[in-house]
């Protein structure tokens, strides 16, 4: 999963180079999926928001919560 979660967020850094917010974002609230104060499926919808628009990276966000144990 570190491999998939450094690519998404490489993905996110190169495509909204102009909006740390974006990267901050998604960083802060992968944190709070990752130690389980966050259910996978709030995370996705969140990120359904965040990336509103950005279907390739949805499609990754997917692949990476594939690996994921189910919170």
């Amino acid at each position: 999963m570190e491999a998939e979660t450094s690519t998404m967020r490489h993905l996110i850094t190169e495509r909204f180079e102009n909006h740390e917010y974006v990267y901050e974002d998604f960083h802060s609230e992968f944190d709070l999926y990752k130690e389980g104060h966050k259910s996978r499926h709030d995370f996705y919808c969140d990120m359904a928001t965040l990336f509103h628009g950005h279907q390739d990276l949805m499609a990754a966000l997917k692949t990476l919560l594939t690996g994921s144990t189910e919170n």
